[in-house]
């Protein structure tokens, strides 16, 4: 499914560039709650300076919360001390699609412009604890978000082609069903508020990118 989503996005985004004759490949990277990459394909001038941007972006987080109570049951008053007890290992990613309309501010100062960005965002969650032992044991837990996000590009143009980017930004998620092992729980409900509460599924999350760019 990820794989699918995101090849459809970039390659709308594509279709709608390939009907201008000025559009840009830009590969940022920086935060976003955790360290990541992004890839962008924008069409910035389909009609009265509006234009058409898609990004694929991911992150790696800390999926967890340490503060937990999720495994008191079984004798370990926080995750953390679970983590230290049982020698258990976690990691955790992001994996966000968006598409945005773009607006062009013009030249702020030589070689630099700004564009503003906004549009609806699909994120794909998943954190996963290992836990060793006689037999390891591996537990996923996964989100499908929806949300949206808005912020302001910044492009220095280098040469006709090659400029430098910087994205500014803001993604707002909303509360999806959690799964593990093959359990959903659903939003509203003790037991999701229990899952919540161990899962650091994103929910605001501010941005901040930097990287290349190359216009065709």
């Amino acid at each position: 499914m990820k794989k699918t989503l995101m090849t459809l996005v970039l390659a709308g985004a594509a279709t709608a560039a390939a009907q201008t004759s000025n559009f840009q490949l830009g590969l940022t990277g920086g935060f976003s709650g955790g360290l990541g990459g992004e890839v962008s394909v924008h069409a910035p001038n389909l009609f009265n300076g509006l234009g058409l941007r898609a990004t694929t972006a991911y992150t790696g987080v800390d999926a967890f919360n340490d503060q937990s109570t999720a495994f008191a049951a079984i004798g370990y008053p926080t995750f953390a001390a679970y983590k230290t007890g049982t020698n258990s290992t976690e990691s955790g990613s992001n994996t966000t699609v968006g598409v945005d309309v773009t607006y062009g501010l013009g030249t702020l100062a030589q070689n630099t412009t700004a564009t503003l960005y906004a549009g609806p965002r699909y994120n794909m969650f998943r954190g996963t604890i290992t836990t060793p032992g006689a037999t390891t044991t591996t537990s996923d837990y996964t989100t499908n978000q929806f949300g949206l996000g808005a912020g302001v590009l910044l492009d220095y143009g280098i040469d006709r082609n090659l400029s430098l980017l910087g994205d500014l930004g803001f993604d707002q998620f909303f509360a999806a069903p959690i799964t593990s092992n093959g359990v959903t729980t659903q939003p509203g409900t003790d037991a999701y508020r229990a899952d919540d509460n161990l899962v650091n599924q994103p929910g605001s999350v501010f941005k901040f990118k930097v990287g290349i760019g190359y216009r065709f």
